[in-house]
């Protein structure tokens, strides 16, 4: 566009929008219209019929008076240029009971300021018209009366004196030339008995009937003179001239009282019939000469900027697409989509206006400032379009659109909206599947063989059913979210199939992988959780049926976000090991504990005597770094040392052997006659029994397990104590087992028994030999009397005859000696080596930058 159609462009559209305060102003209101010439006490006009208080003020340098106004509602000016550019809606200063409607001035006929003035005074003006309630009546402001005399009067118009010709001169030429003007603006049809005069006070002393007698008079002769060309304005006559003169006024600014009948006989006429089309403002021919030049250039700007619009609307629409987090909200978008395609399929004439129009009624939900900028750019340079059309030959020209700029749009945001729509099922889908309650599950699904089963097949249509069992153990909420999600992804089709085939592989199948790793040379087992949760149970219901290679020391459980520490870490699974835990938070479960103590050494079979006890075993180590928090519950940490078992009793010594027997005695029968004679044979003494075998030594006690540690790791000594606060921690040697009781010495053997001692005897050579047998030691005899003896023993007991008493025996054998204790057992450690806590978190921040 040229420059200075540039400029042009630049001051009406200026000028329009400093007018816009004037059009709201009229928003819903009921106006009277204030129309005349510049100069022609418009302004003095209004201020009196608002109420305002008027007064004649005499001019100390020239002593002529003049009207003022306390606190005008309108500017007075001096007669040479309209003070009114925009119209001015004026509310009443002084009301009128049973009146709400306003008065409206407007600019001056005659005005010259200029092409952009003009135009922007008529837009304005069908603006207010436009949005005002109604147009009650039009006051039409004639200019007054000058002296013929040469008196010099006080003209209120303007508010300061100045010499005008007379109105009514011979040939009405003020008349006709204002009426020339209002029959340009005016429709007739619209206007007919909506319009009233009001003459400025003439010092003639005219009333109304008399002016309404002059110019009845010159109007007739003016009828008659057939080069008068009156026929065009006749209607303006006819209204001037009705009633008998009866709508003609005299303006008195001085006269208060006379104000209210004034305005209620305004009120007394026809409304404007069509306010929207009924005026059209003057404008000058040097306007209506760039108006067509202008129009044209302002659409071609349109036309080069509907691009850039295009392209910024489509970012913006996208951009808020993108922004959406619910399926709920997302639905009005598709809505506006859904919009756009009926406007474009139903409209037959696609026009940049209409298309502007119906993105703009859209936009109010996304558009960002860069964008509305240009909008209102482009809706502005329309509006000035239809309002400048209205005052060229040519009429209002639409631009028209190709179809193209719409279907760039529904294609971006249609493609967007399903994106994100795909965006927000697979966060409301991967919310369900990660939680607590479906982790915890998918290891015992009844299903999951047949989940691991279709898992590659492409051909495999997924459904809710799938799910049934997943849904029967979560939360409602849960429950509803999850089948929502997997039917809206169903509707999409093999896409959404496979988005549901990718979620079950991923958070049902394949949660968290297990891998075999190197530390310190030793092995290790890392759990990875692929999903930002993992669960203990379910990592423990993986390991159920699995061997664990006994020479793995320590666990890894990694989670982005949380563990779910819903079951123990018994020292089934993780005693003696390191186990550690790295997360964001760790969510823990009622009683929950992770016990690595050691193992207690075995019992020893009792019948293994003096076997030492087994060694209890070192604890483990459990390192615990959590970002955040430990939630829920406190956690039980527990590195005890395993208790030694008890030592095996020593075996007692065997019972020594017995002593050997002595040897009895003999007898003999040969004493060759004598009488009273006896045969005393000792026996031999039995053996001491030997000596008890030794008691075997007491097992010593197992050695006690030494504890393990629990480190606390964090970025900061704040966050350590926290986490710490949260634990009950146990942490304690084992006890040494008790020592076995040494062995008791074996008992002595038994004495061997003594041999018997004998007598033989004999009484007499003829009679039979006498024995006697026992432990006697020495024996005599003594006659009773020459026939009778007796025979007397000492030292031991004795029977008559060959049987002897009971046995006597030799003394038992000594008592084995007691045993004592074996060596202890060399404590060998069993311990697992420390992992370095820049380790833990190189490997954590490793798994995360990874997940």
């Amino acid at each position: 566009m040229p420059e200075n159609n540039n400029q042009l462009l630049e001051e009406i559209t200026l000028l329009l929008n400093e007018g816009k305060v004037a059009i709201n102003k009229a928003e819903n209101q009921n106006l009277i219209l204030i129309l005349g010439g510049t100069g022609c006490g418009k302004s003095t006009a209004i201020n009196y019929l608002a109420g305002c208080v008027m007064m004649e003020v005499e001019d100390e340098d020239t002593g002529i008076s003049y009207i003022d106004c306390l606190d005008p509602v309108a500017e007075i000016g001096s007669g040479a240029v309209s003070q009114t550019l925009y119209p001015n809606i004026v509310n009443m200063r002084k009301p009128i009971e049973g009146m709400d409607a306003k008065l409206c001035d407007t600019a001056g006929f005659s005005d010259n300021r200029g092409v952009a003035h003009d135009i922007s005074a008529a837009v304005s003006l069908g603006e207010v018209f436009k949005n005002s309630a109604s147009i009650c009546a039009v006051i039409v402001l004639i200019k007054k009366m000058q002296n013929s005399v040469k008196q010099e009067p006080c003209d209120f118009s303007h508010g300061r004196f100045r010499p005008e010709a007379d109105i009514l001169d011979s040939r009405l030429t003020k008349v006709l030339d204002l009426f020339q003007q209002l029959n340009m603006c005016l429709h007739k049809d619209n206007f007919r008995g909506s319009i009233t005069f009001f003459i400025s006070k003439s010092f003639l002393g005219r009333t109304e009937k008399q002016i309404y007698n002059v110019i009845k008079r010159k109007y007739e002769q003016l009828c008659e003179n057939l080069d008068s060309n009156i026929e065009e304005k006749a209607w303006l006559f006819e209204e001037l001239l009705k009633d008998n003169g009866k709508n003609i006024h005299l303006c008195k600014p001085l006269e208060s009282d006379e104000r209210e009948g004034l305005l209620k006989q305004v009120l007394e006429l026809d409304e404007v019939k069509d306010k929207t089309s009924a005026f059209q403002y003057p404008i000058s021919a040097d306007a209506r000469l760039v108006l067509d030049t202008l129009i044209k250039e302002i659409q071609n700007n349109i036309v080069s900027s509907l691009e850039d619009y295009v392209k910024a609307y489509t970012e913006d629409f996208i951009s808020i697409i993108g922004s959406i987090t619910m399926i709920q909200e997302i639905a009005k978008y598709d809505e506006v989509v859904k919009v756009f395609k009926n406007w474009l399929e139903s409209t037959t004439t696609l026009t940049i206006e209409r298309f502007i129009n119906v993105l703009a009624k859209q936009s109010g939900l996304f558009l960002q400032d860069s964008c509305m900028e240009l909008q209102n750019k482009i809706k502005g340079n329309l509006d000035i379009i239809d309002a400048l059309s209205k005052y060229t030959e040519h009429g209002t020209g639409e631009i028209l659109l190709p179809s193209v700029h719409m279907e760039f749009i529904i294609e971006k945001a249609s493609k967007k909206i399903m994106e994100q729509n795909f965006i927000i099922i697979r966060k409301n889908l991967e919310k369900v599947l990660v939680s607590y309650e479906v982790q915890k599950q998918v290891f015992t699904l009844p299903n999951r063989e047949k989940l691991m089963e279709v898992a590659n097949k492409k051909d495999y249509v997924y459904s809710v059913s799938d799910f049934n069992s997943i849904l029967t153990n979560v939360t409602v909420t849960q429950n509803e979210e999850l089948e929502d999600s997997i039917t809206r992804l169903s509707a999409y089709g093999e896409e959404g199939n496979e988005i549901i085939r990718e979620f079950i592989g991923k958070y049902i199948l394949n949660p968290f992988i297990v891998k075999t790793i190197n530390i310190n040379d030793k092995k290790g087992i890392e759990i990875r959780a692929l999903i930002p949760n993992l669960v203990i149970s379910s990592v423990l219901e993986y390991f159920k049926n699995r061997k664990v290679d006994d020479n793995v020391s320590t666990f890894m459980f990694f989670a982005k976000d949380t563990i779910y520490m819903d079951d123990n870490l018994g020292m089934d699974f993780a005693s003696e090991k390191n186990i550690i835990l790295a997360c964001n938070n760790l969510d823990v479960g009622s009683n929950v504990k992770i016990n690595v103590s050691g193992k207690s050494g075995e019992l020893v079979d009792s019948s293994m005597y003096g076997k030492n006890g087994e060694d209890g075993r070192d604890a483990g180590n459990i390192y615990l770094y959590i970002k955040e928090e430990i939630r829920n519950y406190r956690l039980t940490l527990i590195a005890n040392g395993g208790n030694g078992s008890k030592g095996i009793d020593g075996k007692n010594g065997e019972t020594g052997d017995s002593g050997s027997n002595g040897a009895d005695a003999g007898y003999t029968s040969s004493f060759h006659g004598q009488m009273f004679k006896g045969y005393f044979a000792k026996g031999t003494s039995g053996k001491k029994g030997d000596k008890g075998g030794a008691g075997g030594n007491a097992g010593r006690g197992g050695n006690a397990g030494n504890k393990g540690n629990i480190y606390f790791i964090s970025d900061s000594e704040e966050q350590k104590n926290r986490i710490i606060n949260h634990c009950d921690i146990t942490v304690k040697d084992g006890e040494a087992g008790p020592n076995g009781r040494p062995g008791s010495g074996g008992y002595g053997g038994s004495g061997g028994y003594h041999g018997y001692n004998t007598l033989s005897f004999s009484p007499s050579g003829i009679d039979k030999t006498v024995y006697y047998t026992g432990y006697f030691t020495s024996w005599d005899y003594k006659l009773d009397s020459i026939i009778k003896y007796h025979i007397e023993f000492s030292g031991g007991s004795w029977n008559e005859g060959k049987t002897g008493p009971a046995r006597e025996y030799a003394e038992y054998g000594d008592r084995g000696d007691d045993g004592g204790f074996n060596a202890p057992n060399t404590k060998l450690s069993t311990a697992v080596s420390k992992v370095e806590e820049n380790l833990i978190k190189e490997k954590y921040q490793g798994y995360c930058s990874e997940i």
